[in-house]
């Protein structure tokens, strides 16, 4: 079959549109990659070939006749399909990766607030949760309430500890100010 349209026409057609859009799916990539946190679950170059496979999809389902230009038709199939991947390969199931999300931005907004770590039951009430259901979600996601690694050792009485020995120590001690 070597007629028009042949298998051979169209995969040359393809290989040229993945060519062609290949800056487009870079593009995607780097913009999920700088605005997700979860995007180190996949490598780049993962995400790089999940976006090819929404190209593709796009390629196959697109029609020049409904006014839409390429570009603006493969993009939503390009992020969606990397997005999918994204979500597909996460630990966590999304109503547990929301939780996890919030307790984060309720803990880091009340260190600003508070100027200090906050204790679990502060956040606890910041979310408008009882105390025992934020620390079973915790648990259930093995997160880490309080991002307290990230944070600098501190001296206390001229010798360095690390917040999150204190805290798992004493979970109401402050450090000093």
């Amino acid at each position: 079959d070597s007629g028009p349209g042949s298998a051979e026409e169209r995969e040359a057609t393809l290989t040229q549109i993945v060519r062609d859009y290949m800056p487009l799916v870079r593009h995607v990539v780097n913009r999920i990659v700088a605005g997700s946190a979860n995007s180190s679950i996949l490598q780049y170059e993962d995400m790089v070939s999940c976006g090819v496979q929404g190209l593709i999809e796009a390629f196959r389902s697109y029609d020049p006749n409904r006014g839409a230009k390429f570009s603006t038709f493969a993009l939503p199939r390009i992020r969606g399909s990397i997005l999918d991947a994204l979500r597909a390969a996460h630990p966590l199931p999304r109503s547990l990766q929301k939780l996890s999300s919030d307790i984060d931005k309720a803990s880091a907004a009340l260190h600003v607030d508070l100027g200090r770590s906050p204790t679990k039951a502060e956040i606890a009430d910041r979310m408008g949760l009882p105390l025992v259901e934020l620390l079973k979600a915790a648990r259930a996601s093995s997160i880490k309430v309080l991002s307290l690694e990230n944070l600098a050792d501190i001296t206390v009485n001229g010798a360095t500890e690390k917040l999150a020995e204190m805290a798992d120590d004493d979970p109401n001690i402050d450090p000093p100010p």
